[in-house]
């Protein structure tokens, strides 16, 4: 092999190795969004479920002490449609976290789908 194929092959191997240093510093980013995303969708869960819980408890005694006897039923129910749509929100923003959106890991993804058809052109020619 001559001096100028060898260089080619140093630098080439370089470029490779500087594009996977670059992916893996991607993938590290996108792993701290995708946690981050997680812990709030987690959050928001536990919060929903504590004040779902909390509402139920503060709404029943509630209506329970102040309501006249021939409209509870009403009331419950009321109070529940408003208990069961707060609960829903909360759910559906949780779901949205984890599944609206973007895909995770989407900009690595993409980043090496670019990359093996970059290489893929390169070896064709």
């Amino acid at each position: 092999m001559g001096m100028n194929t060898m260089r080619s092959l140093s630098l080439v191997g370089r470029a490779i190795a500087r594009l996977i240093e670059m992916r893996v510093c991607l993938f590290a980013a996108e792993f701290q969004l995708e946690r981050m995303r997680f812990i709030r969708c987690l959050v928001l869960s536990i919060l929903g479920a504590t004040l779902l819980g909390t509402a139920v408890l503060a709404a029943t005694a509630l209506l329970v002490m102040s309501v006249a006897e021939e409209n509870r039923i009403t009331a419950l129910g009321v109070v529940a449609g408003l208990l069961f749509g707060a609960a829903a929100l909360c759910i559906g923003v949780s779901l949205h976290y984890v599944f609206g959106g973007r895909a995770p890991f989407k900009a690595s993804t993409d980043a090496i789908k670019e990359d093996g058809e970059c290489l893929i052109s390169l070896i064709k020619k």
